[in-house]
């Protein structure tokens, strides 16, 4: 089998949809010809009178597709999964793709949405250039549940949002100081309150991490070597890419390689000015608490229990001297492994913990926002350690990531058009591409969204009735239909809700004349219809409905096209609903034309 997968644009007014996921037989005749292939709404194979979109391509006398060039991406810059396995960026002419615009791109897996991107890029340029500037937004589904959604800009991710299996947000990653030099900033959540998180990994490459001079030490796996003796000492800062304060996190990874000295990190700093804090361990057992101000160390009142911890584990006179020193001793501290450093400012005081055990608060303040890495001088020989990371978080008491959530799932996972009343009883009729494969569907009314249910379509005719499910519309007047077809040049009107995510939820009211009886079995019009006009009723100068409106043309003014009146009304007929033919307005303006039969036109929704 020859995997490809298809580029196809195909217009609808309430959905604008690219299916991809194209599979070829190998048993052509070869010679040169040329094929089409027909898929469903889902992307699956499907004969030519059950398809939704259609791939035509050509065929060479040697075998080969003419004019398709095939490019695969193994992974995006976000996620180890697959993005599109195949796709297929020029058309079988062979030209550049100047004008194209990848709308929307869904990749199905077994029936169920697997992939969805919604892209902003347009054509011009190569394929590979193509995938270091795309922009747009990704979903990743499992099962039709959102999983991932995220936002690109020139082929790397802006920001990342992850859900748990009830769609809820887990975690954010912010990439929007990548350019300063910062790795992803972190957003997730602890407890009952969400933390926003840096970490400056000192594992990998370092070009994420914005010291204020270059790392110019050995680096592996394991972190970057320090390595110290009695002439040499170590220390670099980076300023925290979120403000230091109450509420706020330093912790350090560290692994002693050798030596006695202390090593451990610097936060709360003023750069430049020898104004810091500095918590060390050694591989001994003693940990080390610092208030540097202009260069001078401050005696802090440590808690007094620590002088029984060290008072039989030094010489007297190496007792004498930590009596005016920082120093303690804690049985937490690993003299192999890694351990974790880690301090909390919270409610004006400064809390330490040596491997998630408290050693000592003290009530203090702090000098700034740069953090950084530290080795003192050793006493004798040389003293080497590994540190890992040092990373710096906040607790946000204000944020709120569910904000986010109505934007993202009406880009992620819905569609909006237009529907009309066609019966005293709530009947609302629209375009069947409109709620096609929806798990939910809404209607608009007194500025709340009312459950629907369908109650019946017409996929030939592109026609479906939806009704509510709990709620009975309020001095429902339905539309009234006129029997016989408009008249060439004659003049209409349509009413619907085109482009609502721009222009809103409130009625649009466009007019213009019927420009063709019969361009493919449809009435077109040079009424202006948008994404979202789709099942807004075409109505002639006294109200009557002459038609459906179901597609337009994005890259031609003034062109539309209506279903007829009369092959929506042989539909309601099989659904078992009487066609309204009363309450048609005869010598009303305009304004009050319009005015009269918005009350009967609503703003539809679905959820996919």
């Amino acid at each position: 089998m020859t995997s490809l997968l298809n580029l196809l644009f195909e217009k609808r007014l309430g959905i604008v949809a690219v299916f991809i996921l194209m599979v070829l037989p190998v048993d052509f005749i070869w010679a040169q010809t040329q094929k089409s292939i027909y898929f469903d709404i889902k992307g699956n194979k499907v004969e030519s009178q059950f398809a939704a979109t259609r791939l035509t391509y050509t065929i060479s006398s040697n075998g080969e597709i003419k004019g398709w060039a095939q490019h695969k991406i193994e992974k995006t810059p976000f996620t180890e999964e697959y993005l599109l396995h195949e796709i297929l960026l020029t058309d079988t002419s062979g030209a550049n793709f100047e004008e194209l615009r990848a709308i929307q791109l869904i990749y199905f897996e077994k029936g169920l949405m697997s992939t969805k991107y919604i892209s902003t890029l347009s054509g011009g340029q190569s394929i590979e250039e193509m995938y270091r500037k795309l922009s747009g937004r990704f979903y990743k589904y499992e099962k039709n549940k959102l999983k991932t959604y995220a936002v690109l800009a020139n082929g790397r991710p802006v920001t990342v949002y992850r859900y748990d299996n009830f769609e809820k947000i887990t975690s954010i990653n912010d990439h929007t100081m990548e350019e300063e030099g910062y790795a992803e900033i972190i957003y997730r959540q602890s407890n009952q309150f969400w933390e926003k998180c840096y970490e400056a990994d000192f594992t990998g490459d370092d070009s994420d991490i914005p010291f204020t001079r270059d790392l110019d030490i050995p680096r592996s796996n394991r972190g970057v070597h320090l390595q110290v003796s009695m002439a040499t000492s170590y220390s670099n800062l980076f300023q925290s890419p979120m403000p230091l304060g109450d509420l706020s996190n330093i912790t350090a990874e560290l692994e002693f390689n050798g030596g006695s000295s202390f090593f451990g990190f610097i936060f709360g700093a003023q750069t430049g000015t020898g104004n810091s804090w500095k918590f060390c361990i050694d591989s001994q057992g003693f940990y080390e608490i610092m208030k540097l101000y202009n260069g001078q160390s401050i005696a802090l009142p440590l808690r007094g229990d620590r002088l029984v911890a060290i008072r039989d584990r030094m010489y007297p006179s190496d007792y004498q001297e930590a009596l005016k020193q920082g120093l303690g001793y804690s049985d937490q501290i690993k003299k192999t492994g890694v351990n974790i450093l880690s301090v909390r400012l919270y409610n004006g005081q400064i809390i330490f913990f040596i491997n998630g055990i408290e050693v000592e608060r003290l009530r203090s303040d702090i000098f700034g926002n740069y953090v950084g890495i530290v080795g003192d001088r050793t006493p004798q020989g040389q003293a080497n350690c590994f540190i890992k990371s040092v990373s710096v978080s906040n607790t946000l008491f204000a944020f709120d990531p569910y904000k986010l959530e109505e934007d993202i799932r009406s880009s992620a996972g819905s569609a909006s058009g237009t529907g009309f009343l066609v019966n005293a009883q709530g009947l609302i009729l629209t375009n069947y591409h409109v709620v096609q494969s929806a798990k939910s569907i809404y209607v608009l009314h007194n500025n709340r969204y009312q459950a629907c249910k369908l109650i019946g379509f017409d996929k030939e005719r592109d026609l479906a009735l939806i009704k509510p499910i709990s709620y009975v519309i309020p001095k429902a007047r339905p539309l009234a239909f006129r029997f016989d077809g408009p008249q060439l040049a004659e003049r209409i009107f349509v009413l619907g809700y085109p482009s609502s995510v721009e222009l809103g939820t409130n009625v649009k009211v466009t007019d213009g004349i019927i420009s063709s009886l019969n361009t493919n079995g449809l009435y077109q019009i040079s009424s202006p219809i948008q994404p979202g006009n789709s099942g807004s009723p075409l109505l002639d100068m006294m109200g009557r409905v002459v038609g459906v409106v179901n597609a337009g043309i994005p890259t031609l003014d003034n062109v539309g096209f209506s279903i007829t009146a009369k092959q929506v009304q042989h539909f309601i007929r099989r659904m078992g609903v009487t066609v309204p033919v009363a309450s048609s307005y005869d010598n009303l303006s305009f304004e009050q034309l319009v005015h009269r039969t918005k009350e009967s036109v609503f703003y539809i929704k679905v959820d996919f």
